[in-house]
């Protein structure tokens, strides 16, 4: 927005643009779940919308985290496109077992709206179904610059660390990852991140979007509280599910 037209008319370097997602996409998402009523939150939107179709088409090269991205850009009449998908390693030491594990992890900066979103939908709506069957299980809510909002949430049975150098110790001590994302966009890093620790992951369609995950192969994916409280009970309850998991 800054800077390229200046680099294209002044030199005959190449611009490589990488959208890391596409975020008309997300702000479109919350939008929509928000009713569609937002003015200021459509204009933004379509703002983006404006100026991401504009950059794809300057641009030498255009990357995206995931192929369904990739073809919303060709559909932008860009040819250009090539996929770069967010990459973890897996651990190769010992993945703690099922009977060493208690409680439930989530992972966020809470800079980013939908991660705020994520989290109250968890600990308001998800959570209280869950203590009516595990009434002492811990959800720890791991990340950098947790807001006023996100701290409100902070109770006996929710902790709320910041941010925190090495989290692996956290995803080793609990027995699931849940990602209730209601809206957002490409490749969710901290789904990779879980799997390549061996934790297992409850998500929603959209965190899941763009890995190729399928439902109770190597995941499991809910969009409606009740369906992801019950996969939750399922990975706490039963050690065959976790383990294939």
């Amino acid at each position: 927005e800054k800077f390229g037209n200046v680099l294209l008319k002044k030199s005959k370097i190449q611009i490589i643009y990488d959208t890391i997602d596409l975020h008309y996409l997300r702000l479109k998402r919350e939008w929509e779940l928000k009713g569609s009523a937002d003015r200021k939150l459509e204009r933004k939107w379509k703002r983006y919308l404006k100026n991401e179709k504009k950059f794809s088409r300057l641009s030498d090269q255009v990357l995206t985290v995931t192929k369904d991205e990739a073809a919303k850009v060709k559909g932008w009449n860009v040819q250009n496109v090539s996929v770069l998908p967010t990459i973890h390693i897996p651990r190769t030491d010992r993945v703690p077992s099922f009977e060493e594990r208690q409680g439930i992890l989530f992972i966020g900066s809470y800079l980013h709206p939908p991660n705020v979103d994520a989290v109250n939908f968890l600990t308001k709506k998800i959570m209280p179904m869950i203590w009516e069957s595990f009434p002492e299980i811990p959800v720890t809510l791991l990340g950098s610059n947790p807001s006023d909002e996100v701290i409100a949430l902070e109770s006996d049975r929710v902790s709320i660390t910041g941010f925190v150098e090495d989290v692996v110790p956290y995803f080793d001590m609990a027995k699931v990852f849940v990602c209730p994302l209601r809206f957002g966009a490409g490749m969710k890093g901290k789904i990779g991140h879980s799997m390549s620790l061996g934790l297992p992951v409850v998500t929603t369609s959209i965190g899941a979007e763009g890995m190729g995950l399928e439902n109770g192969s190597n995941a499991l994916i809910a969009d409606e509280r009740g369906a992801i409280s019950r996969a939750i009970q399922d990975l706490l309850e039963d050690e065959h599910i976790w383990g294939n998991l």
